[in-house]
């Protein structure tokens, strides 16, 4: 039986301080209880906020301090195989148990993974993630639209999911399946986009209507995992990772001249004098990134700016140097560098 507590104001309030009295349950007070549902998407400038995150794997061990993603940014994530990315993209969504102070959407990754209204406005794209293979593709579909209350018709029609409708999802193609999941991170137009190698499997057509995804994407921010050139160019900027640590971050026009310049300057030096005279040459230009030099005669390699070239096209005309090659970088270099470990090659 429910019960409150109601004071006797009789005639010996002193004796009788309080009494409890027993009421009907049609009577008793009903207290509401707040939904399950109490936290709600918090609008921030800041899309992903690292202050600290730490996680033991078989073969390293993830350590990432103050990385801050800006509202609308493009994210690439780059660096050798086993570097920690996709552990570092999960620990994001909370599906790993790291030890963390971070944020997403302004909401401790705790609470929106747990948040219904933030869980709406993420999009996810794993490899390893997958849908129950007996399932077609045009139920899956409908159930994402019940979940997410929304679903964007351009986004069907730019990655033709009308030609996987009757399919179920165990008779897909790789090129299918990641076209599905990609449908199902950007169907309901999220505020966060996470993709794990989006580009994995697919033709050029619908690389192509990956690549406008991204690039029309208005105010959505993208945190993706890239491995070619073409991917990291749709990118603002870059995390380069190796052996779980955070090597670099920022964007990635700086990031490449910062740790390539613009250009790379071979020289095929005759004897060590030469390799003496053309390092030194290059050190004083204050252009320079990284030179490897040969102790003996061989080829001194240098990356650096434009001022390395001019002052190497000097040094070439004045002592008659020939033997030299010098080229433009580009991201794909960059790519390449960050994947090797930072090795310049």
């Amino acid at each position: 039986m429910d019960t409150t507590f109601v004071q006797d104001l009789g005639e010996r309030p002193s004796r009788v301080p309080w009494r409890r009295r027993s009421f009907p349950r049609s009577a008793a007070r009903k207290v509401i209880l707040p939904p399950a549902e109490t936290h709600r998407t918090v609008h921030n400038d800041t899309a992903i906020d690292i202050k600290t995150m730490s996680l033991k794997r078989a073969t390293f061990k993830m350590s990432v301090n103050e990385v801050k993603v800006g509202s609308g940014r493009c994210l690439a994530i780059v660096g050798p195989n086993g570097s920690g990315k996709t552990s570092l993209m999960e620990s994001l969504l909370g599906l790993t148990e790291a030890s963390a102070t971070l944020s997403i959407m302004g909401q401790p990754v705790t609470l929106a993974a747990r948040s219904t209204s933030a869980r709406r406005d993420i999009g996810v794209q794993l490899l390893s993630a997958g849908y129950p293979c007996m399932l077609r593709v045009r139920d899956l579909v409908a159930t994402h639209a019940l979940l997410y209350g929304k679903a964007a018709p351009q986004v069907h029609e730019l990655l033709d999911i009308g030609a996987l409708a009757d399919k179920t999802f165990g008779v897909l193609s790789q090129g299918e399946r990641q076209r599905f999941k990609l449908y199902m991170a950007w169907a309901h137009r999220p505020r966060l986009v996470f993709m794990d190698e989006p580009f994995t499997g697919l033709d050029q057509m619908f690389a192509s209507a990956v690549e406008r995804l991204i690039s029309e994407r208005g105010s959505t921010t993208v945190m993706m995992i890239c491995h070619s050139s073409g991917e990291l160019a749709l990118a603002d900027e870059m995390i380069w990772m190796t052996d779980g640590i955070v090597r670099d971050h920022g964007p990635v026009t700086d990031m490449k001249d910062r740790l390539l310049g613009s250009h790379r300057i071979s020289i095929r030096c005759v004897d060590k004098a030469m390799v003496d005279f053309v390092t030194a040459s290059l050190n004083a230009s204050g252009e320079l990134r990284h030179i490897t030099a040969p102790d003996g005669p061989g080829l001194v390699v240098a990356y650096g700016g434009e001022q390395l070239v001019a002052l190497m096209t000097a040094v070439m005309r004045d002592h008659e140097i020939t033997e030299v090659a010098i080229a433009q970088l580009g991201l794909g270099n960059l790519l390449t560098f960050c994947a090797a470990g930072g090795e310049y090659v």
